[in-house]
């Protein structure tokens, strides 16, 4: 009976956390989810805050880079946002904050700059997904029409890739 037990929790739990919202960008990114070890490391629920509408949009577009010593060396182009590390857990202002950075679904870090740095090991070797989510100040995830803000890079299984297929 334990086991039954066991096994109906993990398959529930795993059923809920795989849910996921709607994005937004120029296609349908999934919203990416953290693990139990990023959630004790940062303290943070996925609070969704809607940008102000009489403000522009601000958007990301992301590419990554082959790194020669592996990996990939990611770039974000942002447009109508400021990134303010300085004001990394305070109260969210509009049109600012920093990036949350994913791959397969898994926080993998903050973004606060144009570029950063993914280790190899990051990645499986099957096509990987790579998304960045605009993100206020406290942490919230910036929605635009119900969809978050961010894009998605789909990295090619074979090693060295050299181009992003963006969906």
């Amino acid at each position: 009976m334990p086991l039954i037990t066991l096994a109906l929790g993990i398959l529930i739990g795993t059923q809920i956390f795989s849910q996921r919202p709607k994005s937004t960008s120029s296609h349908d990114m999934p919203a990416p989810r953290e693990t139990s070890m990023e959630k004790t490391q940062d303290i943070h629920a996925h609070v969704e805050k809607a940008i102000d509408p009489t403000l522009p949009i601000p958007s990301v577009k992301i590419t990554l880079h082959p790194d020669t010593m592996g990996g990939y060396n990611l770039q974000a182009t942002l447009t109508n946002f400021t990134v303010t590390p300085q004001d990394a857990g305070t109260a969210p202002k509009a049109n600012e904050g920093h990036m949350h950075v994913y791959i397969n679904g898994t926080k993998v870090g903050r973004m606060y700059g144009e570029w950063m740095y993914l280790k190899a090991d990051l990645f499986s070797k099957e096509a990987n997904q790579v998304d960045v989510t605009l993100n206020a100040n406290d942490h919230t995830d910036w929605m635009h029409e119900g969809k978050h803000i961010g894009d998605s890079a789909t990295v090619p299984p074979h090693k060295g890739a050299s181009v992003m297929m963006h969906k």
